[in-house]
């Protein structure tokens, strides 16, 4: 589908070409106008709409059609061959009203005679078929205007030099619509194990295509990068409740999917496949070489090896292998009981680079905010270039040996180009990021009264239409539901499921739900609940104020921010435990000693009065979420237990 939404814009320049002698009938001298008439794309229309990306049919280099004409000044002069043109080639220089990058200039030639008192129709190239596979803007898929001037020069019949000029707009984009290949895909997700003991690990695999910025798994509203689980990753939940639901989400500025896999519960350990072996021999090859991969495995039913092999016969066996770029290859072996991974590396030692993945964390923001911005480099390269690092200044920065950055603030639409240089080739691929006009809709979600044995949430976002959600337990006693994921319609409406406590002690849950609108935006609210009625009270903790605690660092560089936790009196005297339950593992708290210790597996302190103070930050050695939500488990000096869930902003 074509976007036409660009103005035309056609200068004319205009050269006389002048004969020799006096001005008769058929005199050199008599003087003829040649210029440009008009300039159009092929398809007629008055801007060449360029598409840098076409995945089904190939892409190649962009033509127009320019109408030229050469008449006498005087209509009633005699016209001779001296007023002939002859056009010999022709130039293309591209600009942008705001200095933006463009296209390269170059030079075409050309052959076209224009005989006097006459016009003449031909086909030129715009677009070179470089600029797209391999220039600066290569692979742009968002709208990037500039104009393209062309001078046409050549002489007449008498020898003089004469020229004329016309102008374009050129819009580039992805016009063909090929976003299938680019939209997230799942090609596989699954758990280490089909069946668990409570309290084990589970390790989840994954493999995805597509134009990814974000993968989440949940339960725990874990977010990871591209970088280091693109395409293929592994991320381990730490003691595990069963049965469990995981979901991995794979986001991208074309799309949104998602998948889920479980793990039942068992009293006996599962039998897992054992892989005995699994290399590449040799382990650096040079580019067009071959390498044998070799396998052996115990204890599976089915063997699968990425990138490009697939599943492959029997347990044990080798296959030859010739690989373009270094490469991890995985293997995953499976039955019954569960799956085993493990991966063999060779590297390639004289390839030449490709950028395989450049993306962002958004393709939108609000003025002054930054994004991460994640790519991938297959091949040997020896310098990688990130422009422009500063938004509104054209500045150039050194990426080499580099695969992410944090931008700075930016401030206006900014298009950044990430260029890796090789040994006889230079690669380029663009990734804009736009400015927020209008504010986005979100998800509110508010508690409703509590009901024994029902949980409950009222959703409000009448903007959207449907909004689904899913809940998780993510810390505590297991819980059963009943219904764990659905649809609110028109945006608006009670989800409510009931459930059932495992646990015969006064232990917790802490439950996430997570809702997201039809434009993929996403909230997480979390809940706690106490496992035993008899000994559920009241929660009367509370933070010093209703405001969210929010981190704000330089990633990289760890900085505290306090909040303050008001007891009642009836709780001075005993402890409570704080415990990052979601989100990132290197939340860390300032204990008594002014040591950093972390959350992730609680952390107890005793309650010397009313009122506590606590710091805590963010150590910034990983970046995976958001936001954490810290659970505050309070015991008085009887032994009964209190307790809430803070969301806590980390950025």
């Amino acid at each position: 589908m074509k976007i036409k939404i660009f103005s035309f814009l056609l200068a004319l320049g205009m050269v006389f070409a002048m004969g020799c002698s006096g001005g008769a009938a058929g005199d050199a001298q008599v003087p003829s106008v040649f210029k440009v008439d008009s300039i159009v794309s092929t398809n007629g229309q008055n801007n060449v709409e360029s598409d840098m990306v076409n995945a089904d049919d190939g892409i190649s280099a962009d033509y127009v059609t320019v109408t030229v004409s050469n008449f006498l000044k005087n209509p009633g002069a005699t016209p001779s061959h001296f007023n002939d043109v002859t056009i010999s080639g022709y130039n293309v220089t591209f600009s942008r009203s705001d200095g933006g990058t463009v296209f390269s200039n170059f030079d075409g030639g050309l052959s076209q005679s224009v005989t006097v008192n006459s016009t003449a129709t031909f086909n030129v190239m715009v677009v070179r078929l470089e600029e797209k596979t391999s220039g600066a803007l290569a692979g742009t898929l968002s709208p990037y205007e500039m104009t393209a001037k062309i001078t046409f020069s050549g002489k007449n019949g008498s020898g003089q030099f004469v020229s004329a000029v016309g102008s374009i707009e050129v819009t580039i984009a992805n016009y063909g619509n090929d976003v299938g290949p680019l939209a997230p895909a799942i090609g596989s997700f699954f758990a280490d194990k089909t069946e668990g003991i409570d309290g084990q690990d589970v390790a989840l695999t994954w493999y995805v295509t597509g134009d990814v910025n974000e993968l989440i798994l949940n339960p725990g509203d874990i977010h990871l990068s591209p970088v280091g689980y693109y395409p293929y990753g592994t991320y381990t939940i730490h003691n595990v409740d069963f049965p469990q639901e995981f979901t991995l989400v794979a986001m991208g500025i074309f799309g949104v999917t998602s998948t889920n896999v479980s793990v039942d519960e068992t009293a006996v350990a599962p039998v897992v496949p054992t892989i005995n072996t699994f290399s590449a021999q040799p382990t650096t090859i040079s580019n067009g070489q071959s390498a044998t991969l070799s396998w052996d495995v115990s204890n599976a039913t089915s063997v699968t090896i990425y990138p490009g092999i697939g599943t492959v016969a029997g347990t044990s066996g080798e296959m030859t292998v010739s690989p373009q770029f270094s490469t991890t290859y995985t293997l995953i072996a499976s039955n019954g009981d569960g799956v085993k991974t493990a991966t063999a590396d060779l590297t390639v030692s004289n390839s030449e680079p490709q950028i395989t993945l450049f993306t962002g964390s958004t393709d939108s923001v609000d003025a002054n905010d930054v994004a991460h911005l994640y790519w991938t480099i297959q091949g040997n390269y020896t310098k990688a270039e990130l422009f422009p690092y500063y938004s509104a200044v054209n500045d150039i920065i050194n990426v080499t040996n580099q695969n992410s950055i944090v931008t700075e603030a930016i401030q206006v639409d900014t298009t950044f180009v990430l260029t890796a240089y090789g040994d006889s080739t230079i690669v380029n691929k663009t990734f804009k990021i736009k400015i927020n006009t209008t504010t986005k809709n979100q998800v509110k979600v508010l508690d409703s009264a509590a009901v024994p044995g029902t949980l409950s949430w009222q959703v409000e976002n009448p903007a959207v239409a449907t909004i689904r959600y899913n809940l998780y337990t993510v810390d505590g006693d297991r819980l059963v539901f009943s219904k764990a994921a659905g649809q609110v319609e028109d945006g608006n409406g009670t989800i409510s499921t009931d459930y059932k406590v495992l646990s015969k002690g006064c232990g917790y849950s802490v439950i996430q739900l997570v809702a997201v609108d039809k434009e993929g935006h996403a909230v997480n609210h979390y809940s706690l609940i106490q496992g035993n009625e008899l000994c559920k009270r009241q929660s009367s903790l509370a933070l010093d104020s209703d405001k969210p605690v929010i981190f704000r660092a330089i990633p990289g560089h760890a900085q505290a921010s306090d909040f303050s936790i008001n007891f009642p009196a009836d709780m001075v005297g005993g402890t409570v435990m704080l415990k990052a339950v979601s989100g990132e593992r290197d939340i860390q708290m300032k204990d008594a000693g002014g040591r950093w210790v972390p959350l992730y597996n609680g952390e107890l302190i005793p309650v010397d009065s009313t009122r506590v103070n606590v710091a805590i930050r963010d150590d910034y050695r990983t970046n995976l979420s958001n936001e954490v939500a810290l659970l505050i488990w309070g015991q008085g000096k009887d032994g009964q237990p209190t307790g809430r869930v803070v969301t806590l902003r980390l950025r």
